[in-house]
């Protein structure tokens, strides 16, 4: 089952909003080679907007895929309610069983002013 676990949850509004959170099929990039026998994974593509006041230079996710969890961080200048869409490389070449994630998650986010927004860690 698939599970976005979201701050507010928690209790604690989390400063970016994630939208979308989805584990992507690698695309052979050599289309004369055959296919692999079982599909791999390309990625993880993030969707994410900053509703916070001030703009965001780093987000931190954890996404959790076969029987792993992975930090990925995207940095950047993220302004306030822009969308933001990423790939990031984690899990790539494994094999490639769904395109949701067991879990996926912001669990640190810093602004440029300095400041960090942490997820609350669970008691």
């Amino acid at each position: 089952m698939f599970l976005l676990f979201l701050s507010l949850a928690l209790g604690a509004a989390a400063p970016v909003d994630l939208q979308t959170c989805r584990v992507a099929m690698a695309i052979p990039a050599q289309p004369d080679k055959p296919a692999p026998a079982q599909p791999l994974v390309g990625g993880v593509a993030v969707t994410f907007v900053n509703r916070a006041s001030q703009a965001a230079t780093d987000v931190t996710f954890s996404v959790s895929y076969a029987n792993r969890t992975e930090l990925m961080t995207d940095r950047g200048n993220f302004s306030p309610a822009v969308q933001i869409k990423t790939m990031f490389t984690n899990f790539a070449g494994v094999n490639y069983w769904r395109d949701e994630p067991d879990a996926c998650s912001i669990v640190r986010v810093k602004f440029a002013d300095g400041s960090v927004w942490k997820l609350p860690s669970r008691a």
